[in-house]
């Protein structure tokens, strides 16, 4: 990608139990071949997910 250019990972799960996407962001950063900056925007956890599809809560 470009200097101007944005990208975006989707990660699928709930950050409560798969969280290593963050761990290889920064991995990658420590290398110190690229540089970067990332946000972290939550969403719904699949737990909570679960609960509402079952009407249970």
């Amino acid at each position: 990608m470009g200097e101007d250019e944005s990208g975006a990972f989707l990660v699928w799960g709930d950050p409560s139990l798969y969280d290593s996407t963050l761990g290889v962001l920064e991995e990658i950063l420590e290398r110190g071949a690229v540089e970067f900056e990332y946000d972290v925007v939550p969403g719904i956890s699949s737990v909570s997910a679960l609960v509402a599809r079952h009407r249970t809560g």
